[in-house]
């Protein structure tokens, strides 16, 4: 099995970023990407916010990404 992985993305969750997650999942599918190493920038991230992006991302996780 071949699988094709982005490594070192940012969301909106850090204040760098412009895409939210679930547009930056449908971006990376539509190039074939089916795997994502998100690393975002932790330094503001509340708690709070943290749970938040927990869930996100367990939402937007699938068999095919």
């Amino acid at each position: 099995m071949r699988i094709l992985a982005a490594l070192h993305l940012h969301s909106t969750y850090s204040y760098d970023a412009k895409l939210p997650l679930s547009e930056l999942k449908q971006v990376l599918l539509a190039r074939g990407v089916t795997c994502a190493l998100m690393t975002e920038h932790t330094d503001e991230m509340t708690e709070e916010k943290a749970k938040a992006y927990i869930a996100e991302c367990a939402e937007l996780s699938d068999d095919s990404f």
